[in-house]
């Protein structure tokens, strides 16, 4: 495995990463425009639209895999479609703000509550224009709350739960990316490259690895053996409560629906597959080879569910 705490391997794997989303991005973005509708459609483009190149690169798939799981959320689950909407914007406020690369730290943290109330301003221009526009049928007090959505939708992460029922099916949507492989190696490449989560890793008792990485994300969704997802293997990865602290929150946040459950299942059932594999890997090429492989496979599994929903 490529040491992904030196500065020089970390910089050439994030590079990599940003060539591997472009090399996507059209690709997902057609996928999900056949699953919305013309409303969403317009939203989607003004939407991935925005700046987030500075140390953002990785939302315009978030973008993707969000909405996705927010259109199967809304079949399933029977809620408004126009929370779609609401997970379609819920981060716009990172377009308006600078982040430092994730091959830095993990600068997001600490920049939440920022870019909810920033995004919640930009989401009401928005829908507002849409309204004007397009005679979309949104009442003004359905627009505010909406934007409520937006402006407190990572509130668990400051140890807050979400009692809006609406609320939870947005952050269920938002959270499908977490374990998907990319996020998930982003966030393992912005751990290796922070003081403060390193420190965190060896109050427990751990140092960074993909073995650690996934004991840790695990007890951040599950807070049991019993909750683990089908066919897991409890015996050689079982639950280690006490790791959910070193999550942002420092709690457990299991799945809020059933589609938010099956997805990000079937994407730590992954993630298990691949700690073999990556004990082979000794070079960039091939650690960003095996996310690229990883990644479009899910994204393209995720949009055939939104299109059928």
């Amino acid at each position: 495995m490529i040491a992904l705490h030196e500065p020089s391997a970390a910089r050439q794997v994030e590079a990599g990463f940003k060539a591997l989303v472009l090399r996507h991005q059209a690709e997902f973005n057609a996928g999900l425009e056949a699953c919305l509708d013309e409303v969403e459609r317009q939203t989607q483009r003004f939407v991935q639209g925005l700046g987030y190149a500075k140390g953002a690169w990785y939302r315009t798939p978030h973008n993707v895999i969000v909405t996705a799981v927010m259109v199967c959320i809304h079949a399933r689950e029977r809620c408004a479609r126009d929370l779609v909407l609401a997970a379609q914007l819920h981060d716009v406020g990172y377009s308006v703000m600078e982040l430092s690369s994730v091959a830095q730290g993990a600068s997001w943290e600490g920049r939440r509550h920022e870019h909810m109330f920033r995004g919640a301003d930009v989401a009401f221009g928005h829908l507002h224009t849409l309204v004007a526009s397009l005679d979309l049928g949104l009442s003004g007090e359905r627009i505010r709350k909406l934007t409520r959505i937006i402006a407190t939708h990572d509130d668990p992460y400051g140890g807050k739960d979400l009692a809006d029922p609406e609320a939870r099916l947005v952050r269920s949507a938002d959270r499908a990316f977490v374990p998907s492989a990319l996020s998930y190696y982003k966030d393992m490449l912005a751990i290796g490259a922070d003081t403060g989560y390193l420190e965190k890793l060896a109050k427990l008792g751990l140092e960074l690895s993909p073995h650690s990485m996934l004991m840790c994300r695990l007890a951040f969704f599950y807070p049991s053996d019993d909750a683990l997802p089908s066919g897991w293997d409890r015996g050689a990865l079982p639950i280690r409560a006490e790791l959910a602290a070193f999550n942002e929150g420092g709690r457990c946040e299991p799945c809020y629906t059933s589609t938010e459950s099956e997805v990000v299942g079937e994407m730590f059932r992954a993630r298990a597959r691949e700690l073999s594999a990556l004990e082979l890997v000794s070079s960039v090429e091939g650690f960003v080879s095996l996310v690229e492989d990883a990644f479009t496979h899910e994204t393209r599994e995720i949009l055939s569910k939104a299109r059928v929903c």
